[in-house]
């Protein structure tokens, strides 16, 4: 593997991605864990976990990165959450 890329764990089954639009976040959907994880790009680390509901598959932020949205594909509707990071 090459040395400028570094694998994190995350859980299984993970799908929905996005990157903060000021780059020092990513949020990664698990379908695992029911579960938002998100990542410090910094360090490479996480930072927390947010509940998603049973199958987050797309997330994405707005550009002012005043929310998230992420559609969840067993719920069929899409919710939102503020920007926890």
């Amino acid at each position: 593997m090459p040395e400028n890329i570094q694998l994190i764990p995350v859980g299984l089954r993970t799908q929905g991605i996005d990157c903060s639009p000021d780059c020092k976040e990513v949020w990664v959907g698990s379908n695992e864990k029911r579960k938002i994880i998100v990542l410090i790009t910094a360090s490479n680390t996480q930072l927390t976990e947010v509940k998603a509901g049973a199958m987050p598959i797309r997330i994405k932020f707005s550009p002012n990165q005043a929310s998230v949205l992420v559609s969840d594909l067993k719920a069929r509707r899409r919710t939102h959450g503020n920007n926890i990071g």
